[in-house]
């Protein structure tokens, strides 16, 4: 907060607060707020994400690894994110120092790189995609509890099996 006292601002203390503690945070003496929200004896795990089924290797693979079911049924982009280049038929997606926790992953072949999910008039998807567990087709996409898996060993792998559009 600046004050003003007489004509003169008093913000050099928070300044100079914000310098300190930015310092201390580069030198390692306090921790960063992200290693905050993570408990100090958190394991991690690593995961590596195999998706097969692609018609071609035109376009990209839009993925995403979302935590719990709130951010699955989210509209917001998770912080797991990533556009990958298709190779084979396939891409393989690595991801490392992930909390043990429920998550679901999502993905679909970007065929014309316009980065979204192109449908019909109707809603129904226009290029391939799939989700983790690879649960059968159905309006919409895959319900929370058939996608969701759980990580809590130090390395987890997932094959995804893309599912062609309906139409």
């Amino acid at each position: 907060m600046i004050e003003f006292v007489a004509g003169q601002s008093r913000a050099m203390p928070h300044f100079a607060l914000q310098l300190a503690t930015a310092a201390f945070l580069a030198l390692g003496v306090l921790p960063s707020t992200a290693a905050a929200d993570t408990p100090v004896n958190a394991e991690l795990s690593s995961l590596v994400v195999v998706v097969a089924g692609f018609p071609d290797d035109e376009g990209m693979a839009r993925i995403a690894l979302m935590l719990g079911k709130q951010e699955y049924e989210s509209e917001d982009e998770g912080p797991h994110r990533a556009s990958l280049s298709i190779s084979g038929g396939r891409v393989e997606w690595k991801l490392s120092d992930l909390r043990h926790g429920e998550y679901a992953i999502q993905v679909f072949h970007d065929a014309n790189a316009n980065e979204e999910l192109d449908s019909s008039w109707m809603g129904a998807p226009k290029e391939h995609y799939g989700f983790s567990n690879n649960p059968p087709r159905r309006l919409g996409p895959a319900k929370w509890k058939d996608a969701k898996f759980t990580i809590d060993t130090p390395e987890v792998e997932k094959t995804i099996h893309l599912m062609a559009p309906p139409f």
